[in-house]
């Protein structure tokens, strides 16, 4: 509980606005140029990484900010309900990289689709340039 309690002071430092709420951002600025956060959070078993996912459950705010207290709360459920968490965590994380995959190979699909479009091109262009005659168009050189 006293670690709460000084994570809760630290993110409140971070708080130059004195609004209640941190950014991602923030938050890794924080963590990184804060020593003392780190311990705390290293004593609460809480990585960079998971600051990460905690914030993204909670932001549905269109700034992009969380109440840290909200935060720190998130935090310590992550930690303290591992098997449905991290079960929650690993469906939100494999739904964004199937998405990532999705549109990687959609994005490659069209690079290889257009080149396909080029090469026929240039294909058709040599053949009228110098009467090549196309497989598809034996027979009906043949029939004629």
């Amino acid at each position: 509980m006293r670690a709460k309690t000084k994570l809760l002071d630290l993110l409140a430092v971070l708080d130059t606005e004195q609004t209640g709420k941190l950014t991602l951002q923030d938050l890794l600025n924080g963590y990184d140029e804060h020593y003392e956060m780190q311990l705390v959070l290293d004593e609460m078993n809480i990585y960079k990484e998971d600051l990460s996912q905690a914030y993204s459950h909670l932001c549905e705010d269109e700034l992009g900010e969380v109440k840290y207290t909200q935060l720190v709360d998130q935090l310590q459920h992550l930690k303290h309900h591992d098997s449905h968490t991290m079960l929650l965590i690993i469906r939100h994380c494999l739904k964004d990289l199937q998405d990532e995959i999705q549109l990687h190979v959609e994005n490659k699909l069209v690079e290889h689709l257009e080149k396909t479009d080029r090469m026929m091109d240039m294909l058709t262009e040599m053949h009228a340039q110098r009467n090549w005659i196309f497989p598809s168009e034996l027979n009906k050189v043949s029939a004629a």
